[in-house]
């Protein structure tokens, strides 16, 4: 221990608020003891056991390594008490022991008055406090989000889920199922994730009992054991399960079991049951459930406003079609922040082939080492959303230019493009950005281009957006395009910049961007370094 027997004991008689230190157990690893928090507001004093480990004053894993147990359970009603009877508290880093001693019991003394004496109560608790269970010695994890119907109460059917893939989670295996649909009777209620996961193939069967109200003590804590769901599983519904547990040819089955949180919103926790050992009896036809365990498992609502709800960009840019073009270094990153950022509605097109020299600097793995960038990229995007419906396109418009375009052509052009509320150009295609700026169009475009060793980067917004761009490289900016790199010949030259480089760039393009549509405010812009290496935004 950072600190004495005689430390803590002054450390503890120095708080005024804090009696009958006792059972003091003081070794090198652990000390425990148990104290008296009384105070004037409160009508009787409250009995704590404190355990404090070796890392004190400092953390362990981010967790406070002194704990406050309550010695009486008729405390577990109020907010932040844990089922055994632990204070969930976090405070502030400090590594002088007496007045970190000092400032942690003052935190529990903050909860006193909070939760028992005013008995508040926190709006952010929405899920019930729920043990993790393996089963057969693997995890598993079940994915879910919002459905285009609604449950009515005592509704039991069916739920069909995907296997999406197997991965560690502590010291075991995890096993990671989506939920694709609910059954009832012949009325499906379908997740909503983008196509790509919901075409896939259902692979494992479950049963779902929607019973509307939190299976709870405390209204925090899950019930534990299946004698606990005797007023909510009435014999309707046993009889119900009995029979559809055995209509399903597998060893395992989940129960789903959901209830309305905050804002009626639905959460579904789920137990694994084996069909040798169900959680209930069937006597002459009468159900008895038994005194036995529920094995919760990882169930996760994945809707799309939990998913993003930490961080999206503003619906006027998450809602509407976007086209990507180009997704070498500037796009396959601009690409992947909008995936990240919530966008649900993206096309990308380009038509080169991703090589190893692309990986470096671009959002492209390893492996395979080549494969047609539209492809590899849209498997990745996949991955980090599975609410973004993805189209794409191995061909640009310039492909078939001349220099004097019909009017024919150039309104059956304006109108693909304009099928797109949302348009990034990152090809640095000349060419294009010249055809583009001949169209007329009802969306928007935003040409991004970086010059040389990553110096600046210029965004020309539609209309216009070709003058503005090529004014800014032919007379403004000082664009170095000799020092270029030649990795297999001088037919392929690229600008020089690392990851590093573009992203600073283009993750301040975006986040402009994405200011300028919520502030329907669209002007041209450069991004470049001043000589203190701040970053500056200048709008034209």
């Amino acid at each position: 221990m950072k600190f004495s027997q005689i430390e803590l004991e002054q450390a503890i008689q120095s708080i005024p608020y804090i009696q009958n230190l006792s059972a003091l157990h003081f070794s090198q690893e652990q000390v425990s003891f148990d104290i008296t928090f009384d105070f004037e507001e409160l009508d009787k004093p409250i009995d704590f056991n404190i355990i404090i480990d070796q890392a004190y004053p400092l953390k362990i894993s981010d967790s406070e390594s002194i704990r406050f147990y309550l010695k009486d359970d008729e405390y577990k009603q109020f907010s932040h008490v844990m089922l055994n009877n632990a204070i969930c508290f976090h405070n502030q880093h400090c590594i002088t022991f007496h007045k970190k001693l000092q400032q942690d019991f003052q935190a529990i003394k903050k909860w006193i008055v909070q939760y028992i004496i005013h008995q508040e109560k926190d709006e952010h608790y929405e899920h019930l406090i729920t043990p993790n269970h393996s089963y057969n010695g693997a995890y598993f994890s079940f994915q879910f989000t919002d459905v285009d119907k609604s449950f009515s109460q005592n509704e039991i059917g069916i739920v069909t889920n995907t296997y999406l893939t197997k991965s560690k989670y502590q010291d075991k295996d995890m096993h990671n199922y989506l939920v694709q649909s609910f059954t009832h009777n012949i009325t499906n209620k379908n997740c909503q994730w983008s196509s790509f996961y919901s075409s896939k193939e259902n692979n494992l069967l479950g049963i779902y009992i929607f019973i509307a109200e939190k299976p709870a003590i405390y209204d925090r804590f899950s019930f534990l054991n299946w004698q606990e769901f005797k007023s909510i599983l009435t014999q309707e519904i046993l009889s119900e399960i009995w029979k559809i547990s055995f209509s399903i040819q597998q060893e395992f089955i989940p129960i789903f079991i959901g209830y309305y949180i905050k804002n009626k919103n639905i959460h579904w926790q789920v137990t694994m049951i084996d069909l040798k050992d169900l959680f209930f009896k069937n006597k002459n036809g009468m159900y008895e459930l038994c005194d036995k365990q529920i094995n919760w498992v990882i169930s996760k609502n994945s809707s799309y406003h939990y998913f993003f709800g930490r961080g999206a960009f503003h619906p006027n840019l998450t809602n509407k079609k976007v086209l990507i073009i180009g997704l070498g270094a500037i796009g396959s990153q601009v690409a992947r922040t909008l995936v990240r950022g919530g966008c649900t509605d993206i096309t990308i097109a380009d038509y080169d082939i991703k090589e190893p020299e692309n990986i470096c600097r671009s959002e492209y793995d390893f492996i395979p080492p080549y494969a047609n960038k539209t492809d590899e990229l849209a498997g990745i995007l996949w991955h980090i959303s599975p609410f973004v419906q993805l189209s794409s396109i191995r061909h640009f418009a310039t492909e078939c230019i001349k220099f004097d375009l019909s009017s024919e052509y150039l309104n059956f052009l304006s109108e693909q493009f304009s099928e797109f509320d949302y348009i990034f150009d990152c090809s640095t295609d000349d060419d294009l950005m010249y055809l583009t700026d001949k169209l007329d169009l009802t969306s928007t475009i935003f040409n991004l281009s970086i010059t040389n060793h990553a110096k600046v980067l210029v965004c020309g917004i539609s209309p216009n957006h070709y003058r503005f761009i090529r004014h800014q490289f032919d007379t403004i900016l000082e664009n170095d395009a000799l020092d270029l790199y030649n990795p297999i010949g001088c037919w392929n030259p690229t600008f020089k910049a690392s990851y590093n480089d573009i992203a600073i760039m283009v993750q301040l393009s975006l986040r402009t961007i994405n200011l300028m549509i919520q502030e329907n405010n669209y002007q041209h812009f450069t991004i470049q370094y001043d000589d203190n290496l701040n970053l500056n935004v200048e709008r034209f």
